[in-house]
């Protein structure tokens, strides 16, 4: 327990404890019959503490314990922190996975397996953004389509493993404000 905490717990048991005081002195004849109270002065005061008027019509939230002589303002309590799930806290987990695969269609030299299945992940990023994409399989085939002349030309396939609607970890932190 915070020690601001537990400075405002005895000021307040202190207060209450001088509002007993004070009622059992005011009303000592019918408590102990008729005895003298050590010569002292009667005085009175509320038997429970009670909510200051001006506190009360301003509204400020601070409770206010009066009782004789004494007055102990007390803050208003502040809600317990609560953690929350955030983007700056990392993924915990994907709510969905699933695979897809895509075949190019037939491309002259110059392309390959690994320069295809980076254009697949980056169509896939546009309907995923928050995803994570992992290359599972690719492969290419190849044909000459243009005979007697030797002119190749390539089909590729690339297979991704896709990770999307990510669940952030839980944590207490200054996003959760």
């Amino acid at each position: 327990m915070p020690a601001e905490s537990k400075t405002q717990i005895v000021v307040a048991v202190l207060a209450l404890v001088g509002v007993i005081v004070t009622a059992t002195f005011a009303n000592w004849e019918k408590l102990f019959g008729k005895k003298e109270a050590l010569n002292k002065p009667v005085v009175t005061a509320p038997t429970q503490p009670t909510v200051a008027p001006s506190q009360a019509a301003f509204g400020n939230g601070n409770v206010q314990i009066v009782g004789s002589d004494n007055t102990v303002n007390m803050p208003p309590a502040q809600p317990k922190p609560v953690a929350c799930r955030d983007k700056s806290h990392g993924v915990e987990r994907y709510a969905r996975t699933f695979e897809t695969d895509k075949n190019s269609s037939w491309l002259g030299g110059g392309f390959d397996q690994s320069k295809w299945c980076t254009q697949v992940i980056g169509e896939l990023q546009g309907q995923h953004p928050e995803g994570r994409f992992t290359v599972v399989s690719s492969s290419e085939r190849s044909e000459t389509k243009c005979a007697p002349l030797n002119c190749p030309q390539y089909m590729y396939y690339c297979k991704v493993k896709v990770e999307t609607e990510p669940l952030y970890n839980e944590k207490l932190t200054s996003a959760c404000r």
